[in-house]
C-alpha cells in the first residue's frame, strides 16, 4: 500500500515498492495492473535525487535514465541504506 508519482501520474496506495542492493522493483497491485508490467530500476540509473517535504512528508523525486526517460518521487524511507547517483 505504498504510493508514488511517475512524471504526472500519481499512484496512491496501490504500489508495492521492494528497495534491494540492485536496485528499486515496482508493481502496480493486481487489480491495475493492466498495462503497468512489474519495473525494475538499478541503481545506477538513478540521478538528480533531491530530498523534499512537503508537510510531514518527506519524499526523493529522482530522474531515471541518462537521458532522462522519467521523473519519479517516491517516500525518503525507500532510499535508507542504498547508495546511487545522486
Amino acid at each position: 500500500m505504498q504510493g508514488g508519482r511517475v512524471g504526472m501520474v500519481n499512484y496512491n496506495g496501490c504500489l508495492t515498492i521492494h528497495s534491494s542492493a540492485e536496485g528499486l522493483h515496482l508493481s502496480v497491485w493486481l487489480p491495475f495492473r493492466l498495462g503497468h508490467p512489474p519495473l525494475f530500476i538499478p541503481w545506477d540509473t538513478v540521478h538528480n535525487a533531491t530530498a523534499k517535504r512537503f508537510l510531514w512528508t518527506r519524499f526523493v523525486v529522482f530522474e531515471v535514465g541518462a537521458p532522462t526517460v522519467a521523473t519519479l518521487h517516491l517516500s525518503e524511507k525507500i532510499f535508507e541504506g542504498h547508495k546511487f547517483a545522486g
